[in-house]
């Protein structure tokens, strides 16, 4: 799934007092609301270096990504 729909479901079940996974508890609910608001911020303030940009622009080859995270993971906001 793309960063905005995975931003889409988080949003959603946030809306429902749930996050994402089978284990529903209020602490993991808690740390996705706190991942939900660190997201927002990085959303708003990221900028990636005009060399970075052009490497990623260079890419001639189609690439599939696997990130594996949970809306409660800490580390899926990390860049």
């Amino acid at each position: 799934m793309s960063y905005q729909i995975y931003r889409e479901l988080i949003d959603a079940l946030l809306l429902d007092g749930k996050t994402t996974g089978n284990i529903q508890s209020s602490t993991l609910t808690n740390y996705a609301r706190l991942n939900l608001a660190r997201m927002k911020r990085v959303d708003k303030t990221i900028e990636l270096l005009p060399t970075l940009q052009e490497i990623i622009r260079s890419i001639e080859v189609e690439q599939t990504w696997v990130v594996l995270t949970e809306g409660w993971c800490g580390d899926n906001r990390k860049v």
